[in-house]
């Protein structure tokens, strides 16, 4: 019993329940084999299952026999011994089959009436019986043990019921066709006497075969599921006690215990087998309807439904034993095939309903324990989200308030220029608020005079991954700002926006304007200086050679300035000063320039030019100008102009030689008697 073939018990001690995983030991000390029980013991189990096996082989055999009527017919309708032969086989493998032997030899040795002569040949004959009859069944049952014991709770699968009623089949016809050959051998009789029709009914031994095939195949299926699913799991439990528990198994979800509900069903299919059999019989009715009791599959059905595989074999093998008991009560015998029909019907529906619903039990446990698993992944998963979510909601909240701290204007724009945020500063900045400011275009907070700059920008920065710097003032402050552009862009992914980093310039820009205006101009008269002077110059004489123009360079001298200042102080010299600027201002044109070169000489760029004339009437009109009185807060001053005039390109086209002619023409005219204008000549 010891060995791998030794029994089915011993081949699934270690399978699972299904849709449960085993339970992990405790400690290293439950990873140790359990320790042996006492031999004796153990040998005491087996010899106690053994002589069981073999008082339920003798008693059904018996109780078969009490059955049988003179024609053989109601002991037939089913073969109990064969259903424990098949279990016997399946549960303990080779030994099943030594225990069938031994019992069938004990049982038809003992059914000897007592005087039976030559009593060690019926001995010899019972032992070949025996003998021949576990063969038949082990050669067809013994491949189908392996399968069954590996699949967990047999004939849970519809798979398992169709292997097992193959089985069945092969196994009686195996049995039923090697004890007809015996009993043929032994009579002396040729086989192919019994094989002929006569008037079309079967011959005595082909009814005989058949009453015995039909007989053993119910005796199978009705109660070699029985103690498969009810028996077996307490044979498990008492040849090796605690092993269940070792291999993680829950009371509740051991197969085979007997439930109250159970019983109690049971208890309402016997009545209705009782019903179905004393309704007619009460009433006087005919009782010859065998097929009424498929009724009963209605209550099987139902007990099946409430109770899975357990409650089909038990409700099956009441309807069946019930059904050779009330046949056997009535005497209603006339009908034995059609009631075994039945019987089938009943055992066949029972099995295929309960291996489903215990499937479906199965498959509900098997989901029940995934979803709890997946229960437990989704809430793991979900803690792990949650502690992400927070830990970013953490980063993005440091992140938006070093943003937000940031003594800088920062916004985001979308790849169409449409803003998605703008922090405080840039708020401040742009005299909007974050609420307006979402979803306003880039062009927007722009002022207006820079709108084209920054939109030419915005439409050939967009292709660019470079950090663009570019100035520009704003629209709600008319702020100057230094921007650092910069473009976002996504792996595979076109551009999908920027970020404009800004600050505000408006007071450097204000300090640089001042210190480039005091470098630029005059600070008395507000007139170009020096050095802005030769800057307009160099620009003018460039655009006149590109466009084939005249520039003329007018120098100017102020006469009798010094008497104004000796006579009249010289904040009156100041005063002319600037009515000149002034003066001279309201002649020229807007391309001109006009620069205060220094004490009271003055400069005077006239591009694109004509010829002489007009270059003369303009100096002629500023003589004119300069020569009325200068009414001033401490009186009235008079002075007038000496002007000298030199043309580009007829003079020259080296801008310091052009005011170096333009400045000796103006000597000439001084030294010709002032208030003069004079061109510059090769002779002057």
């Amino acid at each position: 019993m010891k060995s791998d073939e030794s029994g089915f018990i011993l081949a699934s001690a270690d399978r699972s329940v299904p849709g449960q995983d085993a339970a992990p030991p405790d400690n290293a000390a439950a990873t140790k084999p359990p320790s042996l029980a006492p031999a004796s013991g153990r040998w005491r189990r087996i010899l106690t299952l053994v002589i069981g096996y073999l008082l339920l082989y003798f008693g059904s055999f018996r109780a078969a026999s009490l059955l049988e009527d003179q024609g053989g017919l109601i002991a037939t309708l089913w073969y109990p011994p064969a259903g424990l032969t098949v279990f016997g086989m399946l549960a303990f493998g080779w030994a099943g089959v030594a225990l069938d032997a031994v019992g069938n030899f004990l049982t038809l040795l003992l059914a000897t009436k007592q005087g039976t002569p030559l009593l060690a040949d019926h001995a010899l004959s019972s032992l070949i019986s025996a003998l021949l009859h576990s063969a038949g069944y082990a050669a067809a049952i013994l491949p189908l043990r392996h399968w069954v014991a590996s699949a967990g709770l047999p004939l849970a699968q519809p798979a398992q019921i169709g292997l097992f009623l193959i089985a069945a089949v092969l196994g009686a016809m195996l049995e039923t066709s090697i004890s007809l050959a015996r009993i043929t051998l032994e009579a002396g009789i040729n086989l192919a006497r019994f094989n002929g029709l006569e008037s079309g009914v079967f011959s005595p031994m082909q009814s005989v075969a058949m009453t015995w095939l039909v007989g053993d195949f119910i005796g199978i299926i009705t109660l070699t599921p029985l103690l498969l699913v009810l028996l077996l799991p307490s044979l498990d439990d008492y040849l090796h006690p605690g092993r269940r528990n070792e291999a993680g198994w829950e009371a509740a979800n051991v197969p085979g215990r007997m439930h109250p509900q159970i019983l109690a069903d049971t208890l309402i299919l016997m009545m209705a087998l009782l019903g179905i059999f004393s309704i007619p019989w009460s009433l006087g009715l005919s009782r010859h309807f065998p097929f009424a009791t498929l009724l009963l599959l209605v209550p099987l059905a139902w007990i099946t439904l409430r109770n899975g595989l357990s409650g089909a074999v038990l409700g099956t093998m009441v309807l069946s034993s019930g059904m050779v008991l009330l046949i056997a009560l009535f005497g209603d015998s006339n009908y034995a095939l059609e009631h075994q029909l039945v019987m089938i019907a009943i055992a066949l529906t029972g099995l295929l309903l309960g291996s489903a619903v215990e499937t479906r039990n199965q498959a509900q446990a098997a989901l029940r324990v995934y979803t709890a698993q997946l229960e437990q992944q989704v809430a793991a998963r979900t803690e792990a989200l949650q502690l992400a979510c927070q830990d970013m909601a953490f980063r993005e909240h440091h992140q938006r308030a070093l943003i937000n701290a940031a003594p800088v204007g920062i916004a985001e724009f979308d790849a169409h220029g449409y803003c998605r945020y703008l922090n405080p500063i840039g708020c401040a900045l742009t005299a909007c608020d974050q609420e307006k400011a979402q979803g306003r275009h880039i062009f927007e907070f722009i002022h207006p005079d820079d709108r084209d700059h920054i939109e030419f920008i915005w439409h050939i920065n967009s292709s660019y991954e470079e950090v663009r710097w570019l100035e520009f003032r704003l629209q709600g402050t008319n702020c100057w700002v230094s921007a650092h552009w910069i473009n976002l862009f996504k792996a595979g992914q076109p551009f999908v926006g920027s970020i404009i980093i800004f600050v505000d310039d408006t007071e450097r820009r204000r300090k640089d304007q001042q210190l480039w205006a005091k470098a630029h101009y005059d600070t008395l008269t507000g007139l170009p200086n020096r050095n802005l002077f030769w800057e307009r110059l160099a620009q003018n004489l460039h655009r006149a050679r590109r466009n084939r123009q005249n520039v003329a360079v007018l120098w100017i001298d102020l006469d009798g300035f010094k008497t104004v200042n000796d006579t009249l102080g010289h904040a009156a010299g100041d005063e002319v000063l600037q009515q000149v600027a002034h003066r001279l201002n309201g002649r020229m044109r807007d391309s001109d320039t006009i620069a205060r070169m220094g004490g009271d000489e003055f400069a005077v760029i006239l591009p694109g030019i004509g010829e002489f004339g007009a270059a003369e009437q303009v100096t002629a009109d500023l003589t004119a100008l300069l020569a009325e009185p200068f009414i001033l807060k401490c009186g009235v001053g008079h002075i007038s102009a000496s002007i000298g005039i030199a043309m580009y390109p007829l003079h020259t086209e080296n801008a310091e030689t052009l005011v170096k002619y333009a400045d000796t023409a103006m000597y000439a005219a001084k030294n010709a008697g002032k208030n003069q204008v004079a061109v510059w000549q090769p002779d002057i």
